[in-house]
């Protein structure tokens, strides 16, 4: 809280030995955890900690007896903090949070699109006074407006939909096309890209840019994008897509699902990528399977493979597997593994996007998977000038809207989507 406003919420369930702990120690716990979690707020400011535990305000003077103690009272020593006895028949605030029946959890909590948001719109214009008198030349004359038309009551321009003055509306959108799965948090040049390819309205840019400032997920978990230093050699440009590819792997991630690591595939043309989950240790046979379970199948065989000199590339066995089938492994410079700058940079781009949706329950990041390949697919690149999507299929990507009136030229279709 902050000036007597609560900022954020945070609750989660006990599991585990957690369950068996006593009052004390699961009340230190949650002072742990809640201390943790906003600890890029905390660390450099003097805070106060509220509990209803009253053996909890004279945490600092006690002695590290217990084992709990000594795990968990190391975490708090870099804050500066104190503590004051709040009675519980006053700590409503997180009762409401703890005592909730019947409430459900969810894992994978996502940005949608309500289902009536055409009928938003559609309310909009009634109190935009500028589209209404747009409508009323469209609808006097409907070449009145140069790229503007008027159809099944939607205001559209070069095709989009024309957004009303809502700032509620167009924050719906915004959020939905930012902090859903399939948004990722992009980047503002990113972000811009995706809501033009669908809506349209006067200062979207401006927008677009006070939104990404104001989402807390984005200023916590975005990385510093400053180059990194020496010099590169840059590699020859493909002339066909997946052609040449460059692969890596992310290492080091908790095991979910019994998966630690990310085989990374790059199209080095269309930029595509293709993320795929595998266990640790993995060997050359793994990788190879790996890549034949879905990379050839797509793709076929690639003419050059840029890799990083990883050892399991190093192998006699995927020299030999790679030899028979005609493809040739090129090795980074020795020194100098940022010539592969381009893997490195989609590996930046999955970690980060991995951080935005599953910080909370980090064990679930193979499951976000499908969603990152997707969202990094279909974002604007800016040395091709489109998504990898539409330069590998030659079209843009499906966009996940509610149904828009007209699409159908099926009229028992298009009465049933109006009436749900």
């Amino acid at each position: 809280m902050q000036e007597g406003h609560p900022l954020a919420y945070i609750s989660r369930h006990l599991k585990g030995k957690q369950l068996f702990l006593s009052i004390y120690e699961k009340e230190l716990l949650a002072v742990v955890f809640a201390v943790q979690k906003w600890r890029h707020y905390l660390l450099t400011s003097h805070f106060v900690i509220k509990t209803d535990q009253r053996s909890l305000k004279y945490l600092l003077e006690q002695r590290l007896n217990t084992p709990i103690q000594q795990q968990w009272l190391p975490k708090l020593l870099e804050f500066d903090y104190e503590i004051q006895y709040k009675q519980g028949k006053e700590n409503l605030v997180a009762d409401a949070l703890s005592r909730v029946e019947g409430a459900e959890i969810l894992n994978m909590a996502m940005s949608v699109l309500e289902c009536d948001f055409i009928q938003q719109i559609q309310a909009g214009y009634d109190s935009d006074i500028e589209l209404q008198e747009l409508i009323g030349e469209l609808k006097l004359k409907p070449q009145a407006r140069k790229h503007y038309s008027w159809s099944q009551n939607i205001v559209r321009r070069k095709s989009k939909i024309v957004v009303p003055h809502t700032p509620l509306l167009r924050g719906k959108i915004l959020d939905w096309l930012h902090s859903s799965g399939s948004g990722g948090h992009s980047g503002r040049d990113a972000m811009h890209q995706r809501v033009k390819g669908l809506f349209y309205w006067k200062g979207m840019s401006k927008d677009i840019q006070a939104f990404i400032r104001a989402c807390p997920v984005c200023q916590q978990c975005k990385y510093d994008p400053a180059a990194s230093p020496g010099l590169l050699q840059p590699l020859p440009i493909p002339d066909t897509i997946w052609s040449d590819i460059s692969m890596d792997f992310i290492d080091g991630l908790p095991k979910s699902f019994g998966k630690t690591v990310i085989f990374v595939v790059v199209d080095r043309l269309s930029k595509a990528a293709h993320f795929i989950a595998l266990s640790h240790p993995y060997t050359a046979a793994s990788v190879a399977q790996a890549f034949l379970d879905n990379i050839f199948k797509l793709h076929g065989l690639s003419r050059s493979i840029i890799s990083d000199r990883d050892a399991i590339f190093l192998s006699e066995f995927r020299r030999e597997l790679f030899s028979l089938q005609g493809v040739a492994l090129n090795y980074s410079s020795a020194y100098h593994p940022q010539s592969d700058g381009q893997t490195e940079v989609v590996n930046r781009c999955l970690e980060t996007y991995l951080r935005y949706m599953c910080s909370d329950r980090p064990h679930l990041w193979s499951k976000w998977l499908p969603l990152a390949e997707y969202w990094y697919n279909t974002s604007f690149h800016t040395a091709t000038q489109m998504t990898p999507f539409e330069a590998v299929y030659g079209q843009q990507p499906p966009q996940h809207l509610p149904y828009l009136p007209g699409e159908s030229k099926v009229a028992v279709v298009a009465k049933e989507f109006t009436r749900t």
